[in-house]
């Protein structure tokens, strides 16, 4: 609501501008009439524009932005109640007026409620006399006759614009009608919706259209159904009149559409024009479903005048498109229906012109975890038995399971890989306005590129044109206002606008033998660790212009691995790291007003084989002895699995100096970054475990920012954010993975080194311009701040419909289907390639085995052939195993289809050297009378639903063709079926869970299955997943996890007494239902090496694996078992949080009413679910302290902490008159069951 001339005034535009659409089942964010291309000068920081929301739970939310205190954007509501009684999805259909005086909500049925909005003047003066606002005057509510099919304002004349119109077509006994109601500005709604107006009849081809648009000029409209498109004008004044036109559609479809039948136009939106044009014209932007676009010019007189064909949009389109504002043109934003979205800029006189993507990976039909499977990992995870079997002894650091998913439909179907953290574009940052000198530092050289200011130009410098030393490895380099110093293993440069100096090793220390190995510079002075045959000693100096002196010399013992220069208690210091006889430690030395140096109050050394640092007091400066050591306070975590030895140190960096302390970032070479807080007598430590080669630091904060590290390994890139000194130990409370993306390649570069460029080129808001060097490769990357999804797309050119992973051919395997057609396909996981070779077996004329190329393997490459099942199969028999691919489907209406396959890799060669592919054929099949509902295995045969049939096949040795085992009829078919712990477990479509033997006897038959356990309450089954077994009065019980169709998630809990029905134990609720559950170690690498199950986390398998569910939408939730201390606690959270107004604004009135009571219930089952989206946001506020401040509440928060932490690793806190310790570690238990899991 608001003028829609605001957005041009705020960029700078003079004129006026056509108001924006208003779409179905979305809000109008601008008027349109002539009343509204007059300005309302709204002044002060009110905007002219707010946002409105209609939520499920009857509430209008109207939202503006505005800067708080700290500077950023915060968001602003006020909501009012909708009558729930009979507006059953509020807001399925939502229109504001021209004007913004009125907006309507109307239902899916015949019910509709208009409100009255008060003017933005009056709401402005709401906000300066600092009340709450009240956008709403009044409303009124009208039921009608039929089903409202399309609900829209009219645009009234230039001459009336005070003049309201609101258009619906309504549907009753297979007839259409128009119907229209009119008032003024101002009247009583009352009198206005008093009786239900008749209408007129639209004919046959008009009855139910698929847009209906209100035009700028003569209160006209534009309707289009599926097969014409036409202009309605005269409704005001009679019988409508229609002038049918013809669109620019000429091309049936485009090869971005996806369907048997002509596609529809399914969206528009209106651009800013200026006002004059708008007086008696209009434009208007129509899109298609498959991408293609009309661009419509629409006069007074005689109508439409241009339908311009556009082109297409390269994506599919439904009501997510709109059309921006910029100063040379429009910006076309579709937001892509199954399948990525695009950003276009259309210039006059130009064509349009793709400049972004926007990510899109729904739907989502299937998930697949890749992991780096071995044996072990591959047994704790099958065996779920026994929790207190938990193997601590990793002694080989994993990596992290990674999570795809197949996504989209049609020629921009792909699988797409889950990820999460930080994004670093390649080669995104902006223009300069001049070019820049960039020095690298080689293995065994430096050199200079010059950079010009658009990047065309590369140019490495040679070595005589510039003042630096190329001949050797730079160590440092620093550049200031007054000058550039550079340190080379050779070398100490100085370089100011009058004069060079260059002094080499040799002539610093006096010694020939001398090389400089380490190097840190910081201001004028300048830290060398220098080596020879006598040893190492660090030498300290100090620049006068160009000049070179000499301020503090000392030796070490051992080797030094790494230093920086930074302060210590308001004292200049040299942080240094050595190795001697295996001992790793972290030495300080103290420079004081003479330049003599001193020992610090202590050093820090990492014990070989020892995971914890030791405190280590000194005597002198070069006389390092050992007196005592004490436990340094090293995170618990990071010991929890067992010794582990930390290497020598690789990089030092200093976080945060203050006048008592001083943080110190420091990475290891066994994977390993410790935080360490120095201060007078003593130090703390926090450490993480990146992974298990060397780990890098590196500072990308500027001056006055907030401390930014970034980490490097072989395999992980990753930020540290979010320092916070108050903390004990002080650490990093964020951390998240980067990832380098580039459009144009998908493999992801390996970085060894990272810098800021902040000043060469100028930053964004919100990002950060940095240089990164992979391998040969120097990358120019805008780095996001914030964490967000950054998924990975690997286009398959149809529509993929299952996907899994094979670590034993170390390939996705996906089902594409183009065309109808379907066909397996396996997919490199790092660049995406297409590994397939299809082969059909024969044999030659000597009877041997050969294999034939082929488009398809047998069975597969028929047209209209669905696949809806893909798994594999680990066949054993005599000793020996095979591994194979179950694909199941149908064939035809009544007929379903089993296949099994037989893939190998082979290596071959081509012109760029080695590669490899996957050759696979057709081994078994079998054809069934009904189509294929799922289909699983076990080592010794494959089951398949087929109707309301299960069959257990096994194959016959003597003519290799699978036979009947055993069978079992159901009520409902089998959507997913699973076999655990040699029992079938089948999630039925209507009768919820059933798990059968079928392996003993039964009395119905040899043959039968046996129905051991069934749920009482028929759920509509979709996926189910066994998430562990437990002992429970010395009887074995298995809980099992079930998703239905109305997204629902339900815990069912099974004994190991036959006969018995299944006991529901919890129930969550959910936005979608879960299509797919799996589980896999999906966490960041430093989560992976510590999080174990405590604070009451009930593990699902052996090796701790978490428990995924992606839905179609594309949202991926994690699910956690908890014990019954542990959901008191959070649930205990979540319902002081929901009745927060700050957590929860917009749901806590109908929660916080008089008799709230935040203590959990058992029942009903729902409540067993613990929402961690809403913990989050009490994490993210810091926000415990404000729902504890009811003194009652306190006292049981404290209680139920308590009794969570008790036999905990960590003692609960004794003070009960303190809570400081128990919002520390509540926020300890909170920070560990909402870490991270991608």
């Amino acid at each position: 609501m608001g003028p829609s001339s605001a957005y041009a005034t705020d960029h700078g535009n003079t004129g006026e501008d056509a108001p924006v659409k208003t779409e179905e089942g979305d809000t109008e964010m601008a008027g349109v009439n002539s009343s509204n291309f007059v300005r309302q000068h709204v002044p002060g920081q009110f905007p002219q524009n707010l946002l409105i929301l209609a939520l499920e739970n009857g509430m209008l939310l109207f939202l503006y932005v505005q800067k708080g205190p700290a500077g950023n954007w915060e968001f602003v509501s006020s909501q009012h109640p909708m009558p729930r009684n009979r507006l059953v999805h509020p807001g399925f259909h939502m229109t504001i007026d021209p004007s913004s005086s009125y907006l309507t909500l109307a239902c899916v049925e015949d019910y509709f409620i208009t409100f009255e909005l008060e003017s933005m003047e009056n709401l402005r003066l709401q906000c300066m006399r600092g009340h709450r606002l009240k956008p709403v005057r009044s409303s009124r509510a009208r039921g009608m006759s039929g089903i409202i099919h399309k609900i829209e304002y009219l645009h009234p004349s230039p001459e009336n614009d005070y003049h309201v119109i609101l258009l619906l077509i309504v549907v009753k006994d297979q007839t259409s009608r128009l119907v229209l109601y009119e008032w003024e500005q101002g009247d009583n709604l009352r009198r206005v919706f008093a009786g239900e107006r008749e209408g007129h009849k639209l004919a046959d081809e008009y009855r139910l259209p698929l847009l209906v648009i209100p035009l700028t000029v003569r209160n006209a409209f534009l309707i289009v159904t599926e097969n014409v498109t036409a202009t309605c004008t005269g409704i005001l004044q009679g019988s409508p009149s229609f002038e049918p036109f013809e669109l620019e559609d000429k091309l049936p479809s485009t090869e971005y559409h996806d369907g048997t039948v002509k596609p529809l136009w399914t969206s528009w939106s209106r651009p800013y024009r200026e006002y004059q044009y708008h007086t008696d014209h209009d434009v208007l932007y129509l899109a298609r479903e498959d991408g293609l676009l009309n661009l419509l010019d629409i006069s007074e007189d005689p109508g439409v005048e241009v339908a311009y064909n556009m082109g297409s949009l390269e994506c599919t389109i439904d009501s997510a498109f709109t059309c921006m504002y910029d100063t040379v043109g429009d910006v076309l934003i579709a937001g892509g229906n199954c399948c990525p979205g695009t950003i276009c800029s259309v210039e006059p006189r130009r064509q349009l012109e793709r400049v972004g993507t926007i990510p899109n990976w729904s739907p989502a039909i299937d998930i697949a975890i890749a992991c780096e499977s071995t044996k072990e990992t591959e047994e704790l995870a099958r065996d779920t038995r026994n929790t207190s079997l938990l193997d601590r002894r990793r002694s080989v650091f994993r990596r992290s399971d990674r999570v795809f998913v197949s996504s989209g439909r049609g020629k921009l179907g792909g699988v797409t890989e889950l990820r999460h953290g930080i994004q670093a574009k390649i080669g995104q940052v902006a223009e300069m306005e001049e070019g820049f000198l960039l020095l690298l530092s080689l293995p065994d050289r430096s050199a200079i590129i010059h950079f010009s200011e658009d990047f065309e130009d590369i140019i490495e410098r040679e070595h005589d044109t510039v003042p630096y030393d190329l001949s050797s490895r730079t160590l440092a380099a620093q550049g200031t206002d007054d000058a550039i110093i550079q340190v080379t293993t050779s070398f100490i440069i100085v370089v100011t606008s009058s004069e060079t100096s260059r002094k080499s090793a040799q002539e610093i220390t006096g010694d020939s033998t001398a090389t400089i190995t380490h190097a840190s510079i910081q201001g004028n002075l300048i830290a060398l660790a220098v080596h020879s045959q006598s040893g190492f000693i660090v030498r300290v100096l100090m620049t006068d212009g160009a000049m070179l002196s000499t301020k503090a010399t000392y030796e070490v013992e051992g080797e030094v691995t790494c230093l920086a220069l930074g302060r210590l208690a308001g004292e200049i210091a040299v942080f240094l790291g050595t190795l001697q006889a295996q001992a790793v430690t972290l030495a300080t030395r103290i420079l004081n007003e003479l330049g003599a140096p001193t020992i610090a109050p202590e050093s820090i050394e990492f014990g070989a084989g020892e995971s914890i640092p030791k405190r280590v007091f000194a005597s002198a400066a070069t006389d390092l002895k050992r007196v005592d050591t004490l436990n340094a306070g090293m995170d618990r975590r990071s010991s929890v699995n067992g010794p582990e030895s930390v290497e020598a140190l690789t990089s030092i960096i200093s976080v945060n100096e203050g006048p008592q302390q001083t943080t110190l970032a420091v990475g290891t070479r066994s994977g390993h970054v410790f935080t360490i807080r120095m201060q007078a007598g003593g130090y703390e430590t926090y450490s993480h475990k990146f992974g298990a080669s060397p780990a890098q630091v590196f500072p990308i904060s500027g001056p006055g920012e907030p401390s930014l590290i970034m980490v490097c390994n072989n395999f992980h890139l990753a930020m540290m954010t979010n320092f916070s000194a108050d903390d004990q130990p002080a650490r990093f409370r964020s951390l998240h993975r980067v990832f380098p993306t580039d459009p144009n390649d998908p493999i992801a570069p390996s970085i060894n080194s990272v810098a800021r460029i902040q000043w060469q080129i100028p930053e964004e808001v919100g990002t950060l311009n940095l240089a990164m060097i992979a391998g040969n490769r120097i990358l120019f990357t805008q780095l996001q701040r914030q964490p967000q999804p950054v998924p990975r797309h690997i286009p398959v050119g149809g529509t993929p419909t299952k996907v899994l992973y094979s670590s034993r051919l170390e390939a996705l395997v996906t089902v594409v289907s183009r065309s109808g057609i379907p066909s397996l396909h396996f997919l490199e996981l790092e660049t995406g390639s297409d590994l397939s070779r299809p082969v059909k077996e024969t044999k030659d004329e000597n009877g041997e085995r050969k294999f034939v190329d082929t488009d398809y393997i047998d069975c597969l490459g028929a047209p209209g052939t669905r696949i809806i099942s893909l798994s594999d199969w680990r066949y054993q028999h005599g000793g020996r195993t095979w591994e194979w691919i179950v694909i199941a489907g149908k064939v035809r209406d009544d007929e379903g289809l089993l296949l099994v396959v037989s893939a190998e890799p082979e290596r071959y060669h081509t012109a760029e050297g080695p590669s490899r592919r996957v050759r696979f054929w057709s081994r078994l099949k079998r054809i069934v009378e009904a189509p294929v509902w799922s289909v699983t295995t076990d080592e010794h045969g494959v089951f398949i639903c087929f109707g309301l049939n299960i069959h257990y096949l096994q194959v016959n040795p003597a003519d290799k063709k699978l036979r009947l085992v055993k069978e079992f009829e159901l009520l409902s078919p089998a959507a997913w079926m699973q076999v655990v712990d040699g029992r079938l477990h089948v999630a039925t479509t209507k009768h919820s869970l059933m798990i059968l033997d079928y392996k003993g006897e039964s009395t119905l038959g040899e043959n039968q299955m046996v129905l051991l356990h069934s749920d009482p309450v028929a759920r509509t089954g979709i996926h189910s997943i066994e998430v562990g077994s437990f002992l429970d009065k010395e009887r074995l019980r298995s809980i099992t996890m079930l998703s239905d169709n109305s997204c629902g998630v339900h815990g069912l809990w099974s004994t190991s007494s036959d006969d018995e029905p299944l006991k529901l134990v919890f129930q969550a609720q959910l936005e979608a239902s879960v299509r797919r559950f799996t589980r896999g170690h999906t966490r960041p690498p430093w989560e992976l090496a510590t999080h174990t199950p405590r604070f009451g986390c009930i593990q699902s398998a052996r090796d701790t694996p978490d428990i995924l569910g992606i839905s179609l939408d594309g949202s991926l939730r994690h699910f956690t078992l908890l014990k019954k201390e542990a959901w008191l606690f959070l649930r205990f959270i979540q319902n002081l949080a929901m009745a927060s107004s700050t957590i929860c604004p917009h749901t806590y009135p109908s929660v916080a009413h008089g008799d709230f009571d935040p203590e959990p219930q058992l029942s009903p089952k729902h409540r067993m679910h613990v929402d961690g989206d809403i913990l989050q946001r009490c994490l993210d506020q810091r926000m415990l302290e404000n729902l504890m401040s009811n003194p009652e509440h306190a006292t049981r928060f404290r209680v139920f902490l308590r009794a969570l932490v008790e036999n905990q690793d960590m003692p609960a806190p004794q003070s009960s008159d303190d809570n400081a310790e128990y919002f520390k570690l509540a926020y300890s238990v909170l920070e560990y069951y909402l870490a991270p899991v991608l």
